[in-house]
């Protein structure tokens, strides 16, 4: 009844859809405000980032065509809206969700994180009409969450929570209710120090892992969070998720994949999916597609640069004398 992933993801239950994506690196990151007025002791966002800008995977976005050009480059099936809070610029969020939705359709999945003191009946209503897949309710300090039982059928709802180690009473409480108010998963996230949150954190009592990026103890108590679910038999979905599989998966196989998408014919694409180029004065006697004029020089694949290092003369017709 639980099944591990080799990304350290342990679910108990069936893996929330926009999460399957986020392991595959299909999924790309909106981010689509970074106003918020909730204002979490453990949020790790960076301070640059807390205003009112649109990125996605970390690239400026100014207008619609911005964001289907890289959903495109990227490979993405899904998008994963989040913030700050998309409920302060709600109308920019709706306006994207329902463009989105007409460009690709039921191709592209969207889910959306929320924050809980901030959601209103009519912004799930508004959410269900533009057609979004999956939403995500974050309760600040594991409070109880509101009923959506109202909500459609048709549309996931689930919690994110951060798992606090000292916090096991509040969350199996939490975890308890879920059910009874419509919510059909929960995702435990590994808590993690920040530069941001990581005074805050300190001052609470937590320590850092010898990873010195998580919160000690967090994943353990994930871990056992999602055993105690499987005991009680829980009609819920639980899902813990560690830190290092959003940097080895979600951002390593989307980076790969987009490197894969986009590399030029004389580029290189590594299993970080960068992108390698090897420069030379000489023209390689390659095929025109193979190379590139850059400068007083040319841009090749390595391949072809390491060749050309290897003779001792500026002639670049010799390089075919070594393939």
């Amino acid at each position: 009844m639980i099944e591990r992933y080799p990304s350290g993801n342990v679910v108990y239950g069936t893996l929330p859809k926009g999460c399957e994506l986020c392991l595959r690196g299909r999924k790309a990151i909106l981010f689509i405000t970074g106003l918020c007025t909730v204002g979490c002791f453990y949020c790790p966002i960076s301070l640059e980032r807390r205003r009112d800008v649109v990125l996605i995977n970390e690239r400026r976005a100014r207008n619609f065509g911005d964001l289907v050009d890289e959903i495109i480059k990227s490979g993405a099936t899904g998008v994963g809206i989040t913030g700050g809070d998309p409920l302060l610029k709600f109308s920019r969020t709706l306006n994207v969700i329902r463009y989105l939705k007409r460009e690709f359709g039921k191709c592209l999945h969207i889910h959306i994180y929320l924050p809980t003191p901030t959601v209103k009946s009519y912004h799930l209503s508004s959410l269900v009409d533009a057609e979004v897949d999956e939403i995500r309710l974050h309760p600040i300090n594991l409070e109880t969450p509101p009923d959506v039982r109202w909500v459609s059928d048709d549309i996931s709802i689930g919690l994110e929570v951060p798992v606090f180690p000292d916090r096991e009473g509040a969350l199996r409480g939490l975890m308890l209710e879920c059910p009874d108010r419509g919510f059909k998963f929960i995702n435990l996230n590994e808590l993690e120090f920040s530069e941001t949150n990581s005074r805050e954190l300190i001052r609470r009592g937590y320590r850092m892992s010898s990873d010195y990026v998580t919160v000690m103890g967090s994943a353990e108590l994930g871990l056992k969070m999602v055993n105690w679910a499987t005991r009680k038999r829980l009609q819920l979905t639980v899902h813990f998720c560690p830190r290092r599989s959003k940097d080895v998966y979600q951002t390593g196989l989307r980076m790969y994949r987009r490197g894969i998408i986009c590399a030029r014919a004389y580029e290189v694409v590594t299993d970080c999916g960068t992108l390698l180029r090897g420069v030379t004065c000489a023209r390689p006697d390659v095929p025109h597609p193979l190379y590139k004029k850059y400068g007083k020089g040319y841009i090749t694949s390595p391949f072809f640069g390491e060749k050309i290092a290897e003779c001792d003369t500026t002639d670049a017709r010799t390089l075919l004398n070594l393939l």
